[in-house]
């Protein structure tokens, strides 16, 4: 098999007509710098085409990509020793506007998610940074019922409080955390994630009877794609665009190129042809 063929010929089986207004939106867990979660990188699959750092180069092309694939939203995943740099400040605003330039913008969320298993942070200080570097005031901010939000992975323990006019939202409190959801839809926002190998960077995709949810040739990932999108879920966020530690990648690549891309893409517009179908009395 080429693995560099097109796989643009994948179809998904039509979705039954939604009610009006009933259609979820996705978003999708992106990592502007894979290279820190990569120290010991994986030799079976990298990016395709290959990259250092996060250049305007490769911001455009991955936003024109989410964008065309049907994500709505972007998470940054970034670490907080990142966040406090004043380069990664800049990267992070340029990431911002860019977004919004598309021709569906796409609105973008920062997710503080440390390294280690457990993580301490003040959280009026943090919300305070948040403020301050404008992040909120973004036209494409991520919003929930109109408010700015910053989000906080599972492993933040957050001190204190906050009584500002932002909001905070902390993967497996209120929302559920990606580690707790494989193949369980949640009403609201759910994970779907694309595969996972256990944290085992290193355990190649052939083994997939040790994967906690296994590549293959992206079957198990259309159909928690399908179910969720059956479901009652508000939001579906896929995970991920390209942590490739995790084995959970869907950007092209040089193991299958872009055959997840086009299984998600060919999910978004069976749902996108759903909602406007008339429903069925």
């Amino acid at each position: 098999m080429d693995l560099f063929r097109d796989n643009s010929d994948i179809t998904a089986a039509p979705l039954p007509p939604l009610p009006p207004g009933r259609r979820p939106e996705f978003w999708v867990e992106y990592y502007p710098y894979p290279c820190w979660q990569q120290q010991n990188s994986i030799s079976y699959a990298r990016p395709v085409p290959d990259y250092n750092g996060w250049t305007d180069i490769r911001m455009e092309r991955d936003l024109e990509r989410l964008s065309a694939a049907g994500f709505q939203a972007v998470l940054l995943f970034l670490t907080p020793e990142h966040l406090a740099k004043a380069t990664t400040l800049e990267r992070v605003h340029r990431f911002y506007d860019l977004a919004a330039a598309q021709l569906e913008p796409l609105r973008v969320g920062i997710v503080l998610s440390p390294i280690a298993n457990e993580f301490t942070l003040q959280l009026d200080n943090v919300m305070t940074f948040f403020r301050q570097q404008g992040f909120a005031d973004k036209t494409n901010a991520l919003k929930f019922a109109g408010t700015s939000l910053l989000f906080f992975d599972q492993n933040v323990k957050l001190l204190g409080q906050y009584q500002g006019a932002l909001g905070y939202i902390r993967f497996g409190d209120y929302w559920p955390s990606r580690s707790g959801t494989a193949g369980q839809v949640q009403r609201g926002f759910t994970w779907v994630i694309a595969a996972d190998n256990g944290g085992n960077a290193h355990l190649l995709p052939k083994y997939h009877d040790r994967w906690i949810v296994p590549r293959g040739r992206g079957e198990q990932f259309a159909a928690a794609l399908r179910q969720a999108m059956l479901s009652q879920a508000e939001i579906i966020c896929v995970s991920s665009w390209n942590n490739f530690n995790r084995g959970s990648f869907i950007e092209p690549n040089s193991l299958e190129y872009d055959l997840f891309f086009n299984i998600f893409q060919a999910n978004a517009r069976m749902l996108a042809a759903a909602s406007r179908a008339p429903a069925e009395p």
